[in-house]
């Protein structure tokens, strides 16, 4: 009896005990799972102000917001000069070989002659940046929102959950540290992912990410290299799934005035990455047929191909040869083409001169940034002394020293494009097919025909020689250019070859 009275009196005492053991270890390991989950923050995120915008608040954004300010004046203790804080991911240190650094801005570009429009961006450009680097290369990229829209950039590839680029949203004033390892090797996308996301992507909040291979042994040839980045954008409503315009590297039919150029027989090695949000691209090469690596990764077999298909967000990298000199045409097939994918391939008679008897690549991705950075900034004319200008878009076409330019002596002649010009067996295509005009007299072409027309300068067999170029004429659309300099100006129709006229200017 007495050793029952014992034990009882024992258990009382020692269950208390065990009970406050088990509450102190649950209380330290919240404390640690709350510390760390800040740490992960301050370790991803570089604090600044939130900019003050009058938009509409969401539990959400307002969570974001109060976690932002909490670990900023945390952060704010710790450092008193710098607000960079080189982040970790789990568990593993990160040593960067390279930074880039991406800034959100909203930002008036032009997407085509005398088309300007409002696009998001990251670094002023649509596309954004090509951010080139080696396999297995550590690299940190930089964002910094100078936008008034919450942003992220989310990459394609091999990357942890904390730079997946899903949350936290970047706000305005806000910046991000990601922190990726260059793999696969190949071209990849990325893109801003905050919902909606199609809106994001369609204004402009895309680029290239490129990862060449690591190791010699892959044995790639060395070739002229370029990018090609397909997007999407609509003048109004970005929701809709049919676009207004359809852009390779932000800008309609550029390398229409703007040739690729290459040697014959030289190898071309293209990477083309589909950014757009709705439509598969099939792109077709005249004059060749090319090699295709699948979703733009040099692990994938090639196959032999005459055109290569790009669904939304996938890419392939294609290579391929000319054997003979000449200007070719690339399109993408279908509806696209019409809106503004389109461009010409010269290829210049064999030198000698290849980058493989170089041993070294000959990459011409940043001169297509700077053609693409031009373009956009300033909205010119391609390659012309004449000033051109289509009717769609005529409230911002003339500069002041155009109108004075003009006279009530110098009136606008007219050519009809003719009903059933598209019919190669027609009597009549341009009405009339050669017309006289004194300098500095406008011209102005008027589609009567029911199907879609252009009037390119140059000829059928050489291609477009840049002068002037009235992209897609629709039924009952209108192109007019003004001639500024004398000389017999050629002409054609992109889609219908054997339609071409003439002016000649005294």
């Amino acid at each position: 009896m007495n050793t029952v009275r014992y034990t009882n009196h024992l258990l009382l005492l020692i269950l208390p005990m065990i009970f406050l053991f088990i509450s102190l270890f649950l209380l330290s390991f919240s404390v640690d799972s709350y510390y760390n989950q800040n740490m992960d923050l301050e370790n991803h995120v570089v604090f600044g102000k939130p900019s003050n915008l009058n938009t509409k608040s969401t539990p959400l954004a307002d969570n974001l917001s109060k976690i932002f300010e909490m670990d900023h004046k945390n952060n704010s203790n710790n450092s008193n000069n710098s607000q960079e804080v080189v982040k970790k991911p789990n568990h593993t240190e990160f040593y960067p070989n390279k930074t880039f650094t991406l800034i959100g801005k909203n930002i008036d570009l032009g997407i085509a002659p005398d088309k300007q429009v409002l696009v998001w961006t990251f670094n002023g450009t649509m596309p954004g940046p090509t951010i080139k680097v080696t396999e297995k290369e550590n690299i940190t990229v930089k964002f910094i929102n100078q936008s008034p829209n919450p942003h992220t950039i989310h990459f394609h590839g091999y990357h942890d959950e904390l730079n997946d680029g899903i949350g936290p949203m970047v706000l305005p004033g806000q910046t991000y540290l990601y922190n990726i390892t260059g793999q696969p090797s190949g071209v990849l996308l990325y893109y801003c992912d905050v919902m909606p996301t199609s809106q994001h992507i369609k204004m402009g909040m895309y680029g290239a990410l490129l990862i060449e291979p690591q190791r010699k042994i892959t044995n790639l040839t060395p070739a002229k290299e370029f990018l090609m980045v397909l997007s999407e954008f609509n003048l109004e409503k970005q929701s809709s799934i049919i676009a207004d315009y359809y852009l390779i590297n932000g800008y309609a039919d550029q390398y229409l005035h703007h040739p690729i150029e290459a040697l014959q027989n030289e190898l071309v090695r293209i990477y083309i990455v589909n950014a757009g949000v709705n439509s598969p691209i099939s792109l077709h090469f005249h004059g060749t047929l090319i090699k295709d690596y699948p979703s733009g990764l040099w692990s994938n077999n090639y196959t032999i191909a005459q055109s290569v298909l790009i669904g939304p967000g996938d890419a392939s990298i294609i290579e391929a040869k000319w054997s003979y000199p000449g200007n070719y045409l690339f399109h993408s097939h279908g509806y696209q083409q019409e809106h503004g994918s389109r461009g010409m391939i010269k290829i210049s008679p064999n030198s000698g001169n290849f980058s493989s008897n170089t041993g070294f690549n000959n990459s011409q991705i940043g001169k297509q940034y700077e053609l693409i950075s031009k373009l956009q900034s300033t909205n010119v004319t391609p390659k012309s002394n004449n000033y051109t200008v289509s009717d769609s878009i005529h409230k911002n076409s003339f500069d002041l020293d155009s109108l004075l330019k003009r006279s009530l002596d110098n009136n606008t002649a007219y050519i009809s494009i003719a009903q059933n010009s598209a019919l190669p067996n027609n009597n009549i295509f341009y009405a009339p097919s050669t017309i006289n005009i004194s300098k500095g007299q406008e011209v102005k072409w008027t589609n009567s025909d029911s199907f879609i027309h252009t009037v390119t300068s140059g000829d059928p067999s050489s291609g477009g020689n840049g002068e002037f170029d009235s992209g897609t004429i629709a039924p009952k659309g209108s192109f007019t250019t003004i001639f500024m300099n004398e000389g017999e100006y050629s002409y054609y129709c992109v889609y219908h070859p054997w339609m071409f006229g003439s002016v000649i200017v005294k």
